[in-house]
């Protein structure tokens, strides 16, 4: 249980970060 929610929340911090590295591309 505990490292499914840690997966889980570093899957979606990274796809967090490379939405982020985009939108400051795309600036």
């Amino acid at each position: 249980m505990f490292m499914g929610c840690t997966s889980s929340g570093f899957i979606f911090g990274l796809n967090s970060l490379t939405f982020h590295i985009r939108v400051i591309s795309s600036l």
